[in-house]
C-alpha cells in the first residue's frame, strides 16, 4: 500500500519518529482493508516499528488496554483522552475501535523507544 493510502486509513498526531513525545496512531480495524485488525493481538515486549523509507524506529510494548466507550460518563471520556496527550517520553500509541465486529469500545497499545 502506498503513503496516500496510508494517509486514508490512519491519524496520525503531528509528531514525528525520534522527535521525542507521543506520537498517536488512529486507524481502523473493520474498513478500508483493516490495517489495526490485529491490534488487541499486541503483548508487553512485542516489538513495534516505524519506518519512513529513510529510517527505522524501534518500541517495545508496554501494554495495551481495552476499554469501553459508548455510555461512559464525561469524565470517563475525558480520562480516555489522555491516550492522546503528550509525554515527556518518547513512546507510540495505537488506537482502534475493539472487538472489529463492534465500536462500543477501544483497543489502545502503548510502546516505548526500544534500547
Amino acid at each position: 500500500m502506498g503513503f496516500a493510502g496510508l494517509q486514508r486509513r490512519i491519524f496520525s498526531e503531528q509528531r514525528r519518529a525520534g522527535a521525542g513525545g507521543n506520537i498517536v496512531f488512529y486507524g481502523h480495524n473493520n474498513i478500508l482493508g483493516g490495517i489495526f485488525r490485529n491490534l488487541s493481538s499486541l503483548q508487553p515486549g512485542d516489538e513495534i516499528t516505524i519506518t519512513n523509507g529513510v529510517a527505522s524506529w524501534r518500541y517495545a510494548v508496554e501494554r495495551a488496554d481495552i476499554f469501553q466507550v459508548a455510555g461512559t460518563s464525561a469524565s470517563e471520556q475525558l480520562a480516555q483522552m489522555a491516550y492522546f496527550a503528550s509525554t515527556p517520553d518518547e513512546r507510540v500509541t495505537l488506537l482502534s475501535c475493539y472487538p472489529f465486529t463492534s465500536n462500543t469500545r477501544r483497543v489502545a497499545v502503548v510502546a516505548k523507544q526500544a534500547p
